[in-house]
């Protein structure tokens, strides 16, 4: 990733920070990338390369997360569709291209369903609607844990949150990304920890995502297979209830599946962003077109590629 200077803004009193790295073809949309409770801008470091430098691509240290300011869990997911409006207004754009993931989806998914003009295309990985009354009450037990464990056990306890125990061993790069993200949690600092926490409480307080009246915006919805934080049936029923949406598990991979199968979900949305067929990736499912998404899609192509056109909700 090249070397940028991080530019600091603020909303309503909060300070954040953002990136831009400008691309080569300003015909093409840039593409702004929201990430998860504890990640940071620095998170898409490997993943920013495959769209940058054809396109400007967007980095945002939001509040409550990274080196923004501390953000109160009072402060419901609509106050971060605020921060992103500054954002885009600030440096001149006037749409983007959305990649979101597991906590940053639900920001993206609203931020798009509250500004449908401002995004063109919506890429929504681990995602989830609503959460159950056993994982609020998971989570709060989780939260309350987190001041008496020390940095290993604290580790290990959100790694097994976030992925799956009983499917490692059916997932590629499982050990490597568990290595990974064992480090970068070990090193997170008492602001840090207090960001985490407020993030997981904002969770537990927030009402479900408003799916009777979804984004009107082409839209991209997968998970890993193995994933048991954000199931794969949430995302594809939140795919049923949109007019222009594609759906699809990523094989031998959880909740993570943007690190486990990196080379497989770069290709997926950088096909998605340029409007081309995603059929035939390797590590790619069936795929589920819902709505106009599978306009223009041939029986032949349907047969050939695992590819299922489906109509009406909770398909």
């Amino acid at each position: 990733m090249p070397d940028m200077q991080d530019q600091t803004l603020s909303c309503d009193g909060f300070r954040f920070l953002y990136r831009i790295l400008h691309g080569n073809d300003s015909d093409r949309i840039p593409v702004l990338f929201l990430g998860g409770a504890f990640q940071s801008m620095n998170s898409w470091k490997r993943i920013v390369p495959a769209f940058h430098p054809e396109r400007t691509v967007l980095l945002v240290d939001l509040p409550g997360m990274g080196q923004a300011d501390f953000l109160p869990e009072s402060y419901g997911l609509e106050f971060f569709t605020g921060v992103v409006r500054t954002l885009l207004d600030e440096v001149g754009c006037p749409q983007v291209c959305v990649v979101s993931a597991s906590y940053g989806a639900l920001i993206g998914y609203q931020f798009a369903q509250l500004f449908p003009s401002r995004v063109s295309h919506l890429a929504l990985a681990g995602i989830m609607w609503r959460v159950s009354r056993q994982q609020k009450a998971d989570a709060l037990a989780h939260v309350e844990e987190l001041d008496r464990l020390p940095p290993d056990d604290y580790a290990t306890e959100v790694i097994d949150r976030l992925l799956s125990p009983t499917s490692r061993e059916h997932v590629q790069r499982s050990r490597v990304v568990e290595r990974v993200l064992r480090t970068e949690l070990k090193r997170i600092d008492e602001d840090g920890l207090r960001k985490y926490r407020a993030n997981m409480l904002r969770l537990c307080t927030q009402p479900p995502l408003n799916v009777e009246s979804p984004p009107v915006v082409r839209s991209l919805i997968f998970t890993g297979e193995h994933d048991h934080f954000t199931r794969p049936r949430f995302g594809r029923a939140l795919a049923s209830r949109m007019d222009d949406a594609v759906f699809v598990e990523i094989e031998q991979a959880d909740h993570l599946c943007h690190m486990e199968r990196f080379e497989t979900t770069t290709e997926l949305v950088r096909r998605f962003f340029d409007n081309d067929r995603l059929d035939g990736i390797p590590g790619c499912g069936a795929l589920d077109y819902y709505g106009s998404a599978g306009m223009g899609i041939s029986d032949v192509d349907r047969d050939q590629n695992r590819v299922t056109i489906l109509q009406g909700q909770d398909s």
